[in-house]
């Protein structure tokens, strides 16, 4: 009896390591399934992210050109205002001169009049 309680145990240890067996392989191959699974909707959000970052740094080239555009232009602008405000300066004080020059001018006719 103890022969045949070992060949039956022997029995019942062989089909449950067979369902373990069946059981881990159908477990490895569902895994494996999800792993795939999840690969593929990560390489999707990576191409997304990547599409996404490139659009990204193109509008960023833009703003930057359009920003140095303006910089830029705000020195011209900055520029063209100093030589004018050189220029005036040079007339008025061109002024300021002719003005002198007359008002000795007159002084000289009026102290001859007296």
């Amino acid at each position: 009896m103890d022969q045949e309680m070992k060949q039956e145990f022997e029995s019942l240890a062989r089909i449950a390591q067979k369902g373990f067996e069946e059981q881990t392989k159908t477990f490895d191959q569902k895994l494996e399934e999800q792993t795939r699974m999840f690969d593929r909707k990560f390489d999707e959000q990576t191409d997304v992210f990547d599409f996404k970052f490139s659009e990204l740094r193109k509008e960023l080239k833009e703003d930057h050109e359009e920003t140095n555009h303006r910089i830029d232009r705000l020195y011209e602008l900055v520029d063209s205002f100093i030589h004018l405000h050189q220029k005036l300066d040079t007339e008025l004080a061109a002024l300021r001169g002719y003005c002198q020059r007359l008002e000795e001018r007159i002084e000289q006719l009026e102290a001859q009049r007296v």
